[in-house]
């Protein structure tokens, strides 16, 4: 009789333990990586801060950066398990605020800000800029391309006698390198010479270094009529017309 009791009075305490740790178990199991890294980074930034200043305030003979970071570091690693447990209970709370709003601030982060006029004229004054940013670019770019063109077709005809490029040629390569159709009708000895040059080979290094740089920056932008106010939005907009999904927002 005393054992049917004793054990009816542990029944409850058990069952809100198992529901206490069933709870748990389903919080943290919503709580996606990419929550997970940013709020434990940002934890253990701030406890390397205040650990930090404590040594600042404590040890005012150390006047060297790296020894007053390590000694801040061995503070932190000398946490006990009371310490260790607070530092994981506000890993998760933060982790519970950050993945709460993070669809809506890498919204506002992409340059989604509203509808009010005042926004966006602000906007429409940011996407006009990297509009013309991106045309800068081309243009550049552009020019690098006609330079280093020019320096490959005198070094070809220089020293390439069996490639000679013949002005029709040139102006066929130039078409294919800047998306134009010349209007020329090249001959069988032209169209064979041409299979067999790619100019980029004789270009100076110089203006083909900087052309990479170009076109990685230029990477950095989606098509003009996608352009979004900040440089995030713009970024993730590129990839995002790269991929052949219809609802983009639902794939992210």
């Amino acid at each position: 009789m005393a054992t049917q009791e004793g054990a009816e009075a542990a029944s409850p305490a058990a069952s809100a333990t198992q529901t206490l740790s069933q709870f748990v178990a389903r919080v943290l199991d919503q709580l996606s990586l990419s929550a997970w890294l940013p709020s434990a980074a940002l934890v253990l930034l701030l406890d390397f801060t205040f650990q930090l200043g404590a040594v600042l305030d404590s040890r005012s003979r150390l006047h060297y950066a790296a020894e007053v970071t390590g000694v801040a570091l061995a503070s932190m690693g000398r946490v006990g398990v009371s310490g260790a447990v607070l530092l994981v209970i506000a890993v998760v709370v933060l982790t519970m605020l950050t993945q709460a709003f993070a669809f809506e601030a890498i919204r506002l982060l992409e340059g989604y800000w509203g509808t009010s006029r005042p926004i966006e004229w602000v906007a429409s004054l940011r996407c006009a800029r990297h509009r013309c940013k991106l045309t800068q670019l081309g243009r550049r770019r552009d020019r690098l391309t006609m330079k280093a063109f020019e320096a490959a077709v005198k070094k070809i005809n220089a020293h390439r006698q069996k490639l000679y490029v013949t002005p029709n040629m040139e102006l066929v390569l130039k078409g294919w390198e800047f998306g134009e159709k010349p209007a020329i009708t090249l001959t069988s000895t032209e169209q064979k010479r041409l299979r067999k040059i790619v100019w980029e080979n004789y270009a100076q290094p110089e203006p083909m270094r900087r052309r990479v740089n170009i076109d990685k920056r230029i990477r950095d932008f989606p098509q003009a009529d996608h352009v979004l106010p900040t440089r995030l939005g713009n970024i993730l907009r590129y990839h995002e017309d790269k991929l052949d999904v219809e609802d983009i927002e639902t794939f992210v």
